[in-house]
């Protein structure tokens, strides 16, 4: 029954397959390569991964090889829980796969009467194949079906090893790709986080896990701060009840769509000794996108933007130059007016006269887009040219 000249199994043609596995640990859109390299180096018909719930029983994505759209359509939304194969798997231990020709109760005959032969197997050539479940959570299902004509022979036990021996190589690639895939996400949830706001920020996954923290935050996590850190999760020391906080991170990572609201969240105030002006925390549900991602547990974050009234905003002018073409002069008063300077003030600091410091500022609102000085400073208070002082090391 075996044929392996026909499954060209060379050492040449092994590192090709291995390349392919691993290259699908980098971008899930080589699981298609992948596929083909298993079809074409065992001389088969065609093959399928299946992505699928816990349960195995709904298909959330696939791949596919020498299966045309309407075929595999239909396979992934209805004939695959009619399959005599896979209805079996779960009955298997898993990390592995199995001849549908020798290690399954439903033998050739019994497969012949079957609807999800004479509905879709038969009609597109499929008689045998070699499917099991690669790698199974209370998330997610990972199945390999590769399949073969009736000419094409059923497979063998030499042949069904060969395809064993790169199931460990498999399950390494997932766990390789998802490590990926959350690495991908934190970075597109701290981008995200960082286009909404110029203030600091800590970035939170799932179960309030800190993924990200701006560095002027550091000094708040500190033994005296008024953040702490307990097995990676965020709680606050004083202020706000450590309740409040976990019910509103908990619910805003709950949401696994895309209904959330960009400028949805919860404002907290931490007060603060001293008399010193509470911090203000704002709370930001981000919900990543996931094209062509293979894992879907970790979307949701939630981004804590930390305001200090005591830090006050100041404006890089060189930067100021740069990014709306201004002179020098003009930066310096486009920063003195978005910080509430008049031009009377600004005129005795630069040593010029009030007449010059307006046409200078007409000029900013020429080169800014802008009419107003309340429409400047909100353009520059926004931008990347906004800094602030250095409070929050003080936070005892």
């Amino acid at each position: 029954m075996d044929n392996l000249t026909t499954l060209r199994a060379t050492e040449n043609a092994r590192n090709d397959v291995l390349d392919a596995v691993y290259r699908t640990a980098v971008d899930p859109a080589y699981w298609s390569d992948l596929l083909a390299d298993l079809v074409r180096i065992s001389a088969s018909r065609s093959a399928r991964m299946l992505l699928m719930d816990g349960a195995a029983e709904t298909v959330r994505h696939s791949a596919k090889h020498q299966i045309d759209d309407k075929s595999h359509a239909d396979y992934t939304n209805y004939f695959v829980n009619l399959c005599p194969w896979r209805t079996e798997l779960p009955s298997k231990p898993t990390g592995r796969l199995y001849s549908t020709y020798l290690d399954f109760s439903c033998d050739q005959k019994a497969f012949y009467g079957t609807e999800f032969f004479n509905d879709w197997a038969g009609p597109i050539d499929i008689h045998h194949g070699v499917c099991g479940t690669v790698y199974q959570s209370d998330q997610m299902t990972m199945q390999l079906l590769v399949q073969r004509t009736r000419g094409q022979g059923p497979y063998g036990r030499r042949e069904t090893a060969w395809f064993n021996d790169l199931i460990p190589h498999i399950r390494r690639s997932l766990f390789l790709s998802r490590e990926v895939a959350l690495q991908r996400a934190e970075e597109e949830a701290a981008a995200m986080a960082a286009s909404r706001s110029p203030l600091p920020f800590m970035l939170l996954g799932r179960d309030g896990r800190i993924c990200r923290m701006s560095q002027e935050l550091e000094p708040l996590t500190g033994p005296e701060g008024v953040f702490g850190c307990r097995e990676g999760r965020l709680f606050l020391r004083k202020g706000v009840h450590p309740g409040k906080l976990r019910r509103e991170l908990d619910q805003m990572l709950a949401v696994n769509d895309d209904s959330r609201s960009a400028d949805g969240g919860g404002v907290f105030r931490v007060p603060r000794e001293g008399g010193r002006a509470p911090l203000q925390l704002l709370l930001l549900p981000l919900m990543v996108t996931w094209a062509g991602m293979l894992f879907e547990e970790e979307r949701a974050y939630v981004a804590i933007f930390v305001h200090d009234p005591e830090r006050m905003p100041a404006l890089n002018e060189p930067l100021l130059v740069k990014l709306y073409g201004l002179t020098e002069a003009e930066a310096r008063v486009a920063a003195g007016v978005t910080l509430g300077n008049s031009p009377e003030e600004l005129a005795a600091t630069m040593n010029v006269s009030v007449h010059t410091v307006r046409s200078q500022l007409k000029s900013v609102f020429r080169k800014t887009g802008t009419s107003r000085q309340n429409a400047l400073a909100r353009l520059l208070l926004t931008g990347p040219a906004v800094q602030y002082g250095t409070p929050f090391a003080d936070q005892a």
